[in-house]
């Protein structure tokens, strides 16, 4: 059973407060709202299951995906002692440009969550599990423009992680994925 991580094709956080701006560079990638309403947060993620050079399925086709989720690591963390929120994972449903997106020309993402976890206060690693969603995106069920990450955007409660532009390559963002080879015949 192989396991392969791929790093993001494309990672950028928008920002409700500055609702034209584009964040693409940053070393960071943030979600909930951060000081008060109307300063609401998200990111925005990009994995292929491709070879970026050459186009070639990195996953053998026919194999099963036995397991998936994304690997985020906390740069940034506004949450009480003791408090948390829930990090929602979205499919995105348009296509976006990492260098063009703005908060006020997003992509449009369905109204439930693909995945969430629970995030508390404190640094370290979050994993989503997404096992169903790359699944979908494996077959072709489902057509991979992305992922939209969202937290509490009802209070203050900012969490930032590190994204694929930070100088800390271990902590950038990665999905994980462990699948089986199809059974070859003889």
């Amino acid at each position: 059973m192989p396991n392969i991580f791929f790093p993001t094709l494309a990672d950028t956080f928008i920002s409700e407060y500055q609702p034209n701006t584009n964040f693409n560079g940053s070393t960071n990638l943030f979600v909930s709202r951060y000081q008060q309403f109307g300063d609401i947060y998200r990111s925005l993620l990009l994995f292929r299951l491709t070879n970026p050079v050459n186009g070639l399925n990195l996953i053998p086709p026919g194999s099963i995906i036995n397991e998936a989720f994304l690997q985020l690591t906390i740069s940034r963390n506004e949450l009480p002692v003791g408090g948390f929120i829930t990090l929602r994972v979205f499919t995105a449903l348009e296509p976006w440009d990492p260098a063009l997106v703005t908060f006020n020309n997003q992509p449009n993402f369905p109204p439930v969550a693909e995945a969430t976890t629970n995030i508390t206060d404190g640094l370290g690693t979050v994993n989503v599990n997404l096992t169903n969603l790359v699944r979908a995106w494996f077959s072709g069920q489902i057509v991979n423009l992305g992922i939209v990450l969202a937290g509490n955007e009802d209070a203050n409660s900012l969490v930032g992680f590190f994204s694929s532009w930070s100088n800390s390559s271990g902590a950038w963002p990665k999905l994980y994925v462990n699948y089986s080879s199809p059974i070859k015949k003889i």
